[in-house]
């Protein structure tokens, strides 16, 4: 498949289909909503206490717990509760936080990371046009343990519980990391969850893909990295890295860091191994029907940029953005140029949204 590559202030763009063109103004289209008939009853949120960040992230609010059921292998409805209950069996409480108006668009957190880890500035900036909803991966933070050792797969099954749960539509999914690879995850194994994808230094998995480097994999997977440790393999050690990875320290302090458990650490970089080993999602990629838009860091030592040319190649129609010398916290490094990218993507979706409902 030949690629076309365009430079524009720093940015290379390899495109399968037709180059987004990045629009300088920012503005953001909202996905056309539809009208839907259910009798479904969404499960309660419940408030935590005491969760309010202060400084610049006070408008994330509280963080709120609601039940949330693993949809099954092709469902992307809830199941209904058993005769007198309220609720599903085999749910688990996820603590999420949501804010902003607009299209609904999830962020899904990578290995290792927690809500607290999404820069409020960014986020700050992201509900000014989007919906937001951020959570916690099960056993991190405000979310509560599941009953089995943690997947790729089985992430993708909770993330579509908990949009369903949350009663969400037309959702676009930005998944970061492993949170990318959940996002794959979900649009194979219920693709009428979401109506596109924004995938952050992630990748496929299997035998074809190229792992991190062995200090930044014994990094991000070690349970007893401090978050200064941490930082140095997300972003590379250049004057503008340094810049931005304290920047992102700094913003980050104004919330309260969620608790990562040891074992918690150890699961997911054993579950991120077994990802790589196997081909379950990466066999899958060219059933991806919805607008996908890749973006990577070319200096990221976490997930090699190799990774973000095979979806690139192996996911139908989708656009990737090589952003030059950025690492792995690459749309924190250079968030200018990344959410500029994602209104285009935004527009993008809205117009391909409109043209399907239409035909």
């Amino acid at each position: 498949m030949q690629h076309r590559h365009l430079v524009r202030a720093g940015i290379v763009i390899l495109s399968t289909a037709t180059a987004l063109a990045v629009s300088a103004c920012g503005t953001t289209s909202a996905i056309p909503t539809t009208t839907t008939t259910t009798t479904t009853t969404l499960p309660t949120p419940i408030g935590v206490f005491s969760t309010q960040p202060s400084g610049v992230a006070a408008f994330e609010g509280p963080v709120l717990r609601v039940a949330v059921p693993l949809l099954a292998n092709g469902a992307d409805t809830l199941p209904p509760p058993p005769a007198g209950q309220r609720t599903s069996v085999g749910t688990v409480k996820i603590g999420y936080r949501q804010f902003g108006s607009g299209p609904n668009l999830v962020l899904a957190m990578g290995e290792h990371g927690s809500m607290s880890w999404w820069d409020p500035t960014f986020l700050n900036t992201l509900s000014q046009n989007y919906r937001v909803t951020i959570f916690d991966d099960p056993a991190v933070g405000y979310s509560a343990a599941l009953t089995r050792a943690p997947s790729v797969e089985t992430d993708g099954d909770l993330m579509a519980g908990l949009i369903a749960s949350l009663g969400l539509t037309n959702v676009t999914i930005l998944g970061w990391g492993m949170g990318g690879e959940a996002a794959l995850s979900l649009a194979e194994r219920h693709p009428k969850i979401a109506v596109a994808l924004v995938l952050v230094d992630a990748t496929a998995g299997g035998p074809a893909s190229v792992r991190p480097a062995a200090v930044a994999s014994g990094v991000i997977g070690a349970s007893t990295s401090t978050m200064i440790e941490i930082s140095r393999v997300m972003f590379p050690s250049t004057s503008v890295g340094e810049a931005a990875r304290h920047a992102w320290l700094n913003d980050i302090a104004n919330v309260a860091p969620d608790d990562v458990l040891f074992s918690t650490v150890s699961a997911q970089a054993a579950a991120q191994d077994a990802f790589f080993q196997n081909d379950r999602v990466a066999r899958l990629l060219s059933t991806i029907a919805i607008p996908t838009w890749i973006f990577q860091g070319t200096a990221d030592e976490i997930i090699p940029k190799q990774n973000a040319e095979l979806l690139a190649t192996s996911i139908p129609g989708s656009t990737i953005t090589l952003e030059a010398d950025a690492g792995y916290a690459g749309l924190f490094q250079d968030s200018v140029a990344f959410l500029r990218g994602l209104s285009s993507f935004f527009s993008h979706v809205a117009t391909v949204t409109t043209t399907t409902s239409g035909s």
